[in-house]
């Protein structure tokens, strides 16, 4: 079998995509979406996966065909969004790399494509002499909460990287490896209380939008209550274990609308918006990714976060 594959490089410079041949050990594994380590010239290549192929097209030969690498294990877009994206292609004209690349951030494309991770720091042995009051300041700040993570210890001591490499380094300390931004668990998830009563218009609205078989519209002047009406969809469509997205028309909005629901859903909420740096789209893109974020609010830019489950 055969994979047509999208590298990612620069636009413009090379946006066809290519084929290369799918290891036996990578057969059951690999599927549209999924990313890819291939060989490009004398070096190697991040890419995506945009069709899987059970022969060769005509005009390639056997023979100039290398097999794919290895498989990216953190990096998978939604199938349905590399579908989206072929048609968008085909819409506009324009190439499907193009395309695919409204769903990667441009740090992954760029070829960080490693889940972002934390370390947890915590006391490994007291018996060991600690040196110096930075190291002692880092010490006793871990121990009185018991443990923490490198971020947590950063931000409490702004200083504290050589103090905490020298603690690690003896022994004192030991780092364990975690996901930055582990599923969201609904089952265990502390759910809000909805302090407001709907109305009988917000009732009758809720209930029609929950027993459509088709989009809804739900028009209301601003301070009408509509928001009310979206908190509730959107909780019930996450404690089903599903995705929601919330657009909003205009980024000035968006982080009023952020604190609202962050204030019900904690920091298991995504934002999305063109007004974000490089870093920060990356950070968003990761907790749809890895499910660590059912929620995603933003303006139209929002649509490309990559949710697994679309209706479709």
């Amino acid at each position: 079998m055969y994979a047509s594959i999208i590298l990612f490089k620069k636009l413009g410079a090379f946006d066809d995509a290519l084929t290369y041949l799918i290891p036996n050990d990578l057969t059951p594994v690999l599927k549209v979406g999924s990313g890819v380590v291939v060989p490009f010239g004398q070096r190697s290549a991040h890419g995506v996966v945009v069709a899987i192929l059970d022969q060769l097209p005509s005009d390639l030969e056997v023979a100039k065909i290398k097999p794919i690498a290895s498989l990216v294990a953190d990096f998978q877009l939604p199938a349905v969004s590399v579908e989206v994206a072929r048609q968008m292609a085909q819409h506009y004209h324009c190439s499907l790399a193009k395309a695919i690349r409204l769903w990667v951030p441009k740090q992954v494309w760029d070829g960080a494509l490693q889940s972002p991770s934390i370390q947890r720091l915590c006391i490994a042995d007291r018996s060991i002499p600690i040196r110096g009051s930075n190291q002692m300041a880092v010490f006793e700040w871990i121990q009185s909460r018991g443990a923490c993570t490198d971020r947590e210890l950063k931000a409490a001591i702004p200083h504290a990287n050589l103090a905490l490499k020298t603690l690690l380094q003896k022994g004192v300390l030991r780092s364990d490896t975690e996901h930055a931004f582990p599923p969201f668990q609904s089952d265990t998830f502390h759910w809000p209380v909805f302090e407001k009563t709907l109305t009988e218009d917000q009732q009758a609205a809720l209930t029609a939008i929950q027993n459509a078989d088709r989009p809804v519209l739900l028009h209301g002047v601003t301070g009408s209550g509509k928001t009310e009406v979206y908190l509730r969809l959107i909780g019930q469509t996450i404690a089903a274990g599903r995705q929601a997205i919330l657009l909003v028309p205009e980024i000035a909005l968006t982080p009023q609308t952020v604190a609202y629901f962050k204030a019900l859903f904690g920091e298991h909420v995504a934002v999305f918006h063109s007004q974000l740096n490089a870093s920060e789209r990356a950070n968003e893109w990761w907790k749809v990714r890895l499910g660590y974020a059912p929620l995603t609010i933003g303006s139209r830019s929002a649509v490309f976060a990559p949710m697994t489950d679309w209706d479709w």
